[in-house]
């Protein structure tokens, strides 16, 4: 079930978010965890700063104007692009 932008729920999916899986063309689609510190989407590629991963998840979705986020049986999809996805538990 696709999750509108706008929901209200979003906040809390974003800071419940845990076993958080980056599944992509580079790590060939097999689903490591996401860093324990990624880099923060905002600052980058001006700065480096690290954020959590439920921050960089939120802001990854809020920056990426086509993101698409979804839940399927408790699982939570953010797609990014068809070489990109988190996956995550709530």
């Amino acid at each position: 079930m696709k999750i509108r932008r706008n929901s209200k729920e979003i906040p809390e999916i974003f800071a419940k978010a845990k076993n958080i899986k980056v599944y992509s063309l580079d790590n060939y689609f097999v689903g490591k965890p996401l860093a324990e510190d990624p880099i923060d989407p905002e600052a980058w590629p001006k700065e480096v700063k690290h954020t959590k991963q439920q921050d960089y998840l939120a802001k990854t979705f809020r920056e990426t104007h086509f993101a698409e986020l979804t839940r399927n049986n408790g699982t939570f999809t953010l797609h990014i692009h068809s070489n990109l996805w988190y996956e995550f538990e709530n």
